[in-house]
């Protein structure tokens, strides 16, 4: 639709915004028909009795379970301080051409799609926490191999179209481990947290994810002081070595939570 022998413009991307308006229209009335299961009269009246910063502090405090949670789930947030600049890396190094932007937009789709159609299979067998696991393991390799090219010039110089194919995968990978939130990070606590906590559980690690999704400032001010201070493949080689590492926390850190009593 927006090649050259598509649809001129600005008709063609008028038309691609319709159609993912009608696409958020469908899945908006798909939710209307969703029924939650509603807590016990026990429950409801110890949630209405309760406040929320006193039993938010506690749970943070007392659930080892909920602390190794959120810990995990931070370390392995903090990748997008390099995975906002994977395409930004590998366009300047190798001076691609515009079109393989398409090339990487596709590849992050289509990881997308794969990782939706995985991650809800395993979950049916595994439950939240083999997700979350496989997930972690699989992101290792997205910052892994993005520092395997930065820091092997060698790469870029005499196989590029290796380092493109290398990145390609990155794309994929991150694609699709990002359809493994929902099923693995959220899903754990409907499994493990107290009833009346379940919200506030939930509510607490979309607001970890909401900071962390700011480490991309810290990750170009790295890059920028390194990069004017040494070299860009150093520049890039620290970002993403940190990426690496803190994802390779978060997956130590997964190991060790329990199966939900819910999933087993």
């Amino acid at each position: 639709m927006l090649s050259p022998n598509g649809l001129p413009f600005p008709t063609n991307y008028a038309v691609l915004f319709i159609c993912a308006w009608v696409c958020f229209i469908a899945s908006f009335v798909a939710i209307l028909f969703i029924k939650e299961t509603p807590m016990s009269e026990v429950e409801h009246s110890q949630t209405a009795e309760s406040h929320f910063l006193a039993n938010l502090l506690e749970a943070v405090k007392t659930d080892k379970v909920f602390q190794r949670l959120i810990l995990a789930r931070i370390f392995t947030g903090i990748e997008m301080m390099a995975a906002a600049f994977y395409v930004v890396y590998i366009r300047e190094r190798l001076q691609l051409p515009d079109s393989i932007l398409g090339v990487f937009s596709i590849a992050s789709v289509a990881g997308g799609i794969m990782g939706i159609a995985f991650f809800g299979w395993l979950g049916d067998r595994l439950g939240p926490r083999g997700v979350i696991r496989f997930s972690v393991l699989l992101q290792v390799f997205a910052p892994g191999l993005a520092l395997a090219v930065a820091a092997l010039p060698v790469l870029t110089s005499q196989m590029p179209s290796t380092a493109v194919a290398l990145f390609i995968a990155v794309l994929a990978i991150n694609g699709g481990v990002a359809q493994a939130g929902m099923l693995g990070f959220q899903s754990y606590p409907l499994d493990a947290a107290p009833e009346r906590h379940r919200a506030m559980y939930i509510g607490v690690l979309n607001s970890v994810g909401g900071v962390v999704s700011l480490t991309p400032v810290l990750g170009g001010l790295t890059l920028d002081w390194l990069t004017a201070s040494a070299s860009s493949v150093l520049a890039y080689s620290v970002v993403f070595g940190i990426a690496t590492l803190c994802v390779v926390a978060g997956l130590i850190t997964s190991l060790g939570l329990p199966q939900p009593a819910r999933s087993s």
